[in-house]
């Protein structure tokens, strides 16, 4: 069965899926800093010691800068919000993983000879749809 696993000091499921979502999405942080770097313009903002307090947990866990990691949060957020999509991160995840586990479950037990190709299968369309 595929699991995600937590990463050391990871306190929630949002935050775990959220960097599982930015592996997939940023796979070297490096090679995009450096061709962000001529496009990139400074913006002050003003944000509250608990959000400041998240950003530098995420820029911790990712090893990247606070900016960086301001930066990634904006470029996964802003387009649902492009969207009108208000979403409720805990129950999305929760569906999502309770619909995974079930389905997980029913295949491991019904065709166990395909749950590797299967698996093979998710992590190929997981890299080329949200690579």
């Amino acid at each position: 069965m595929l699991r995600l696993q937590p990463a050391a000091g990871c306190k929630t499921l949002y935050l775990e899926i959220f960097l599982a979502i930015l592996a997939m999405r940023y796979p070297s942080h490096a090679s995009r800093k450096v061709c962000l770097v001529n496009r990139l313009q400074s913006v002050g903002v003003t944000l509250n010691p608990q959000v400041i307090e998240k950003i530098d947990e995420l820029a911790k866990l990712r090893g990247v800068s606070r900016s960086e990691a301001i930066r990634i949060s904006v470029d996964i957020g802003l387009p649902l919000l492009n969207l009108g999509i208000a979403l409720n991160a805990e129950r999305a995840l929760t569906i999502l993983e309770h619909t995974q586990l079930a389905l997980s479950l029913l295949v491991e037990r019904q065709y166990p000879d395909d749950v590797p190709q299967l698996v093979n299968m998710a992590l190929n369309n997981v890299r080329e749809y949200h690579g």
